[in-house]
């Protein structure tokens, strides 16, 4: 018994990890470089339109180093459909290194520059939700076997010697007691 609390226990952990599906990764300048900003509570929030991204301290995305090319109000974020898109507010916007002048959506990895001769390149990175968000916990309830990808340890799995949670859970009914 207590093996299955534990298991169920690494489980809900992973489901609280995917909880955030959505962070900008701060590429450039340097010493920002590799830092995370969680954005996924903002754009699914009903009572936000949108997010931004600019030099005001108001800013979601607060561009707080100095970048003479950063508006105070530079670009906005919104999500829609399940999409992210990214638009021009008072500046230039360059995704993947192209100029966009309207909505654009956005994929995982996608490059973010703050106009042509700024330092402040930004990525999206959006998580694989998999079944782990949204009806998870739904699914899981009243089931007494769950397989997990044998790994050693619950709610964490090996890929090309790199730990990562599990996405994926599969429920096999016919093992159910």
């Amino acid at each position: 018994m207590i093996f299955y609390g534990g298991l169920l226990g690494g489980i809900l952990h992973s489901v609280v990890a995917h909880l955030e599906d959505f962070e900008i990764l701060y590429l450039s300048p340097a010493e920002f470089s590799g830092q995370r900003k969680p954005i996924s509570k903002w754009l699914r929030s009903a009572a936000i339109e949108s997010i931004s991204i600019g030099s005001h301290p108001k800013c979601e995305i607060y561009v707080k180093w100095l970048d003479p090319v950063v508006k105070s109000k530079h670009a906005k974020l919104s999500f829609s459909k399940n999409t992210v898109f990214v638009e021009p507010d008072e500046g230039e916007v360059m995704v993947n290194g192209a100029i966009i002048n309207s909505k654009t959506a956005l994929r995982d990895k996608d490059k973010i520059q703050l106009g042509m001769n700024s330092i402040s390149i930004m990525q999206l990175i959006a998580k694989e939700a998999g079944e782990l968000t949204g009806t998870a916990q739904k699914n899981l309830a009243g089931r007494k076997n769950i397989t997990i990808p044998a790994t050693g340890r619950p709610g964490i799995m090996v890929n090309s010697g790199k730990p990562s949670i599990i996405s994926k859970i599969k429920i096999n009914p016919k093992k159910a007691k």
